[in-house]
């Protein structure tokens, strides 16, 4: 399945990036979802892995806006892990923040559609 994948490639990051960085590295999709505020809040750098899937999963999205507003001196750093992905057309950022794409409250959505575009506008940039 997609999420098998993005597991496998994560914890691979995981241990490369410990050993280079030789500081702990945690995969936020694996620490519990009450324990995620306290370990983003103390988090350097946010290594986000975009493929064709997450631009359309809501947990990535808030992901990073808890990190964000747990932590603002947390780094966002995005890596392609696909040859399949695509960048989002402009109006997918309206349409999140419209409620569109994701379930959820309009100030959850316009505030997953800020940190989207940021992200991506980062990223093409």
């Amino acid at each position: 399945s997609k999420d098998a994948e993005a597991i496998v490639v994560s914890c691979i990051l995981q241990s490369l990036l410990q050993k280079r960085l030789e500081a702990t590295v945690a995969v936020a999709l694996h620490i519990e979802e009450r324990e995620r505020p306290v370990a983003l809040s103390v988090c350097q750098y946010l290594l986000a892995l975009l493929s064709p899937e997450v631009i359309h999963d809501p947990r990535f999205a808030d992901m990073i806006c808890l990190s964000l507003r747990q932590n603002k001196q947390c780094e966002v750093v995005t890596v392609v892990v696909s040859s399949q992905f695509n960048f989002p057309r402009a109006d997918f950022f309206s349409d999140v923040a419209k409620g569109h794409q994701f379930a959820g409250n309009s100030a959850a959505n316009r505030a997953r559609a800020e940190v989207l575009k940021e992200i991506f506008t980062i990223l093409a940039s």
